[in-house]
């Protein structure tokens, strides 16, 4: 078994890089729980323009880049939905889903863990299935 390998932020000028991104750590009845590892995930920002989501899922490579106002998905109570990116900061998305009247800050584990593989042709293509702001 290979060891786990560590994640770490670096910085060059304005861009922030994220390798082998993590999840928060969660206390729960005052026991702490590791935040969950995405192996060979990462995450390249320039806070306020955009965000580079690459590395490799289910062994398969992947490169999306997303900016401001572009189309995302996100969770709210169990149910996925759709909504634009209305900024891009140093640790977190934030997406604005018109359609609920709902502001959702997505830390980038969580935001690469539901984008990675979004494809905003395919969302937009079942409007009839899924609520999808229009822009």
């Amino acid at each position: 078994m290979s060891e786990e390998p560590v994640p770490t932020i670096s910085r060059a000028g304005n861009a922030i890089s994220y390798h082998h991104l993590r999840s928060r750590d969660v206390m729960k009845r005052g026991k702490r729980t590791r935040g969950v590892l995405y192996r060979d995930q990462h995450a390249d920002v320039i806070p306020g323009q955009s965000v580079r989501l690459h590395g490799m899922y289910g062994g398969v490579p992947y490169d999306k880049v997303f900016k401001r106002g572009d189309l995302c998905e996100y969770e709210l109570n169990g149910v996925v939905h759709f909504a634009r990116i209305v900024a891009i900061g140093e640790r977190t998305v934030t997406v604005n889903d018109d359609d609920f009247d709902q502001i959702a800050s997505l830390e980038f584990p969580e935001f690469s863990n539901r984008n990675r593989l979004f494809d905003e042709a395919v969302a937009t293509r079942n409007r009839g299935s899924v609520r999808v702001n229009a822009k």
